[in-house]
């Protein structure tokens, strides 16, 4: 089965925002999209893949922010300060290098 071409206000209507919302998106290339005449389509697929998309980035953004946390909770028990974070990384770097 061909993949469903959408206009702009039915990809509006089933994301729950405005249509123009939607023009912009596609005009900076967040959203593919693809212009007849004047008039943006968006094929279905990709509308799936832009979600998809946004809800992995979402998840991916929860988990770095949770290591962070982590990652000051440890420090702060160590007796290093965040700043000393990055010295810390090129160091235990450093030493992997070494041993292989």
């Amino acid at each position: 089965m061909a993949d469903q071409i959408m206009p702009v206000n039915d990809v509006a209507d089933f994301l729950k925002v405005k249509p123009v919302t939607i023009r912009r998106q596609t005009e900076k290339g967040i959203l593919p999209g693809f212009k007849i005449g004047n008039i943006w389509r968006v094929r279905k697929s990709d509308i799936d893949r832009f979600i998809n998309d946004q809800l992995a980035q979402q998840g991916f953004s929860k988990k770095v922010a949770e290591l962070w946390e982590d990652i000051q909770v440890d420090v702060a028990q160590s007796g290093y300060t965040v700043k000393d974070v990055p010295d810390l990384i090129k160091q235990i770097r450093a030493e992997s290098a070494e041993s292989e």
